[in-house]
């Protein structure tokens, strides 16, 4: 019997599910031989109302390029994005 191994990755805004967004996940099927079947990938929007772990967020600042590949977006845009909403919602 041939097995398939699948390797899931997700990566998040934070650390708790319902506080923060999932932003994308991927996932690689491999055979018992290690030989790659496909992989899976997608980015997600993040969650109405979602707070950003402010340690999550520094880290994503060192690193401009994997935030762009999770986000598919620049944190510049994801910061002037959270100041609209922020805005909407009556904070300043």
């Amino acid at each position: 019997m041939n097995e398939i191994y699948v390797s899931i990755r997700i990566v998040t805004d934070g650390p708790i599910p319902s506080e923060y967004s999932m932003l994308s996940f991927a996932a690689v099927a491999f055979t018992d031989k290690r030989a790659m079947v496909g992989p899976f990938e997608r980015n997600l929007k993040a969650l109405p109302g979602a707070k950003q772990c402010e340690e999550t967020m520094l880290w994503w600042k060192k690193n401009p390029v994997a935030f762009k590949k999770s986000h598919g977006i620049t944190m510049q845009s994801r910061e002037i994005d959270g100041r609209i909403r922020g805005m909407a919602a009556g904070s300043t």
